[in-house]
């Protein structure tokens, strides 16, 4: 177990599991807004493509766009992008989660009627 805990740095840095995950949801409100903006019109694109309208699809395209785009935050974020203004810079990153995640859910889901 030891070699585990080592293995994952947690026992040598003294780190716990909440602060390793402190800097994905380390975003500004305004930034937040914007992600929330952008994954409800993404949800609403992938819908579009994949034919699937039910409640159930909305909530996890738009929790899988969701995630996406904090981990795209969170991974980017060291990162200086040559724009002028931090938002500009979150919705870029964000957008380049999303994409990620919706690749993924559209490779997922399929176009209803062509999977048999």
């Amino acid at each position: 177990m030891e070699g585990l805990m080592s293995f994952l740095g947690l026992a040598t840095s003294g780190r716990t599991v909440t602060s390793t995950f402190s800097g994905l949801f380390d975003i500004s409100d305004t930034t937040l807004i914007l992600v929330v903006g952008l994954c409800f019109l993404g949800t609403n694109l992938v819908s579009n493509i994949t034919c699937r309208n039910s409640p159930v699809e909305y909530a996890t395209t738009f929790s899988c766009l969701f995630i996406g785009a904090l981990m795209a935050n969170a991974l980017i974020a060291e990162i200086e992008l040559p724009v002028t203004s931090d938002l500009a810079q979150s919705a870029i990153t964000a957008n380049i989660g999303m994409t990620c995640a919706a690749l993924l859910v559209m490779a997922l889901f399929g176009r209803e009627g062509h999977l048999e």
